[in-house]
């Protein structure tokens, strides 16, 4: 029986504990206020559900939290069981998160960033330094670091968190919060300290500057400077992060988030002493000393997941251009039944696909055979069907969840195109698992008022937060279509993110069955590049250069009329 239905009943738990509230929700369960009715004291009670958290060890969270005793740490008080979930009861802090307050403040001063980050590091440095093998958090965010009335921090969930074993090879389960894990939690070698250390420089700036990880270029940012050939990521150009950081946190923010581990700082106390550098009197007017400081390279690095309702030719378009114009390696996801509308145009047909993942009844194949399940459109860019309806829902579900892991740790962009009809477990897995929702249509009234319901739908049954819904103005016809301004003010600033125009091209292509995507690169590629800029993959143009490009439209515009 849930705790959620215990709130405000006489009812107790466990013969002695009553249920007040919730304190907060996660994929494998919630975490409740609790009165322990006998000792008249307040408790936070975590329930994990069995079933839920059948991917890795249910038992895992509370054999940690058994090990430690840390004033930054909530202590672990009972541990109860029964058939369905587990439930650990441990002290209850009165704090809010630190993603709460930030939503409120919007940024945060950098030298209470810097009191924080030092705090941060005593816990870490507690963590990495327990026997008898270090313990790894591995899901370091501001919604997982509760802030109290005194300034103090505590840190919660311990549900990713891991001992570090120095024989093992990689982590048996690859978890994290995506923007915020760093990139060999999804595969790439075991993780340990280096792994904290960058969730913790991703956390810093998020705090200071009020930037999320997934809306902004910081993961695409090359500290030192660059010049135009330099700073490239799998043919990306990358751009400077734009955040009014003095030098030094910006330059110990940018070593924490190192692609490589090697190159973060190794230990939280190293880190600890640049942090503690910066409070000295004018010691953040200068920059942290950069090791090798004359190789300039990219320093943080972020896959995503992005899904396309109900718009195949969308789908393919920007997963080409993803691939062509960015230099990146894509895969794009579609349900087996949905295959018809995205095949032809990739340029394949049926005979093309592999078809050996229809049969697929069983879950445990490897990287080698989910590769082998592959079709290749053109170099780096890939196509995975899913199996159709034929399969129970929990096989749909676990075999979507097998093929988003799989993408998210060989791909660098995936591209869902799925139906309208969410009527699978497999669809709503891939939408729930989506960084990244995108609607791209026609922008007329009737269109955009069907679309406000469906996403009314998505949210209800997806539980998808509204800034990651996406609209793109999909063949926009300036002189017929609705403004752009009616259509941003209507869905909201954030939410509208281009327009691809109408083109006679595109309709010519559709009927005589030719691929339009492939000539997408030589002849539109500017509205392509400014919607994969909203996603960081490209750097978006600054003002004199928004301003250079108003200026040669002007002038093009001038000339054309003397003709």
């Amino acid at each position: 029986m849930s705790l959620e239905n215990l709130i405000g009943r006489k009812a107790l738990f466990d013969e002695k504990y009553r249920i007040i509230g919730i304190i907060g929700k996660g994929s494998t369960g919630g975490v409740y206020l609790a009165e322990n009715c006998k000792l008249g004291t307040l408790w936070a009670i975590k329930e994990k559900s069995k079933a839920r958290a059948a991917a890795h060890d249910v038992y895992a969270e509370v054999e940690i939290l058994k090990k430690l005793d840390h004033p930054a740490i909530p202590r672990i008080y009972d541990v109860v069981e029964d058939d369905e979930n587990i439930y650990i009861i441990r002290d209850y802090v009165a704090g809010t998160p630190l993603d709460r307050e930030l939503e409120a403040a919007g940024r945060f001063p950098e030298r209470q960033v810097l009191d924080w980050a030092l705090q941060l590091c005593d816990v870490l440095a507690y963590l990495h330094s327990a026997k008898p093998n270090p313990i790894i958090y591995r899901d370091l965010k501001p919604s997982n670091i509760l802030l109290s009335k005194d300034n103090r921090i505590k840190l919660v969930d311990f549900s990713a968190a891991r001992e570090y074993k120095d024989l093992a090879d990689c982590d048996t389960v690859y978890l994290g919060t995506r923007g915020y894990a760093a990139p060999e939690q999804y595969g790439s070698g075991q993780t340990d300290p280096a792994t904290d250390i960058y969730g913790l420089g991703i956390t810093l700036y998020q705090l200071v500057t009020g930037k999320r990880p997934e809306v902004t270029n910081f993961e695409a940012a090359n500290f030192g400077g660059m010049d135009e050939g330099s700073a490239d990521l799998f043919g990306i150009r990358v751009g400077y992060i734009e955040t009014g950081l003095s030098p030094g946190f910006e330059a110990v923010i940018l070593r924490c988030t190192r692609l490589q581990p090697s190159e973060r700082y190794q230990s939280v106390e190293e880190l600890r002493e640049d942090l503690k550098k910066l409070l000295e009197p004018d010691a953040r007017q200068g920059a942290v000393e950069e090791p090798d400081s004359s190789r300039r390279k990219v320093v943080s690095f972020r896959r995503l997941v992005l899904s396309v309702w109900d718009n195949p030719e969308f789908a393919c378009e920007l997963a080409y251009m993803a691939n062509k114009l960015a230099g990146l390696r894509v895969l794009i996801i579609t349900p087996d039944e949905h295959r018809h509308a995205v095949v032809p145009r990739l340029g394949l047909s049926n005979a093309d696909l592999k078809g050996k993942f229809y049969d697929i009844t069983e879950l445990g194949f490897d990287d080698a055979g989910f590769f082998e399940t592959l079709t290749e459109v053109e170099k780096d860019l890939y196509l995975l069907c899913l199996p159709s309806d034929k399969f129970q829902a929990e096989m749909q579900r676990q075999l979507a969840e097998s093929a988003i892991n799989y993408a998210y740790r060989h791909f660098d962009i995936t591209v869902a195109a799925l139906r309208r009809c969410l009527c699978t477990a497999r669809d709503i897995f891939l939408f729930r698992k989506s960084d990244f929702v995108i609607i791209a249509d026609t922008a007329d009234l009737n269109t955009l008022l069907e679309w406000s319901g469906e996403i009314r739908l998505l949210k209800a049954v997806c539980g998808l937060q509204p800034e990651k819904i996406k609209f793109v103005a999909y063949e926009y016809k300036k002189d017929i279509n609705l403004s752009a301004g009616f259509f941003k003010n209507f869905f909201g600033q954030d939410c509208c993110i281009g327009c691809v125009s109408y083109s006679r091209d595109r309709e010519i292509c559709r009927n005589s069955g030719t691929v339009f995507a492939k000539s997408l690169v030589h002849k539109y590629p500017d509205e392509y590049r400014e919607i994969l800029s909203c996603f960081g993959i490209f750097p978006r143009p600054g003002f004199r250069a928004r301003i250079a490009e108003w200026l040669k439209k002007q002038l093009f515009i001038n000339q054309y009329r003397k003709r």
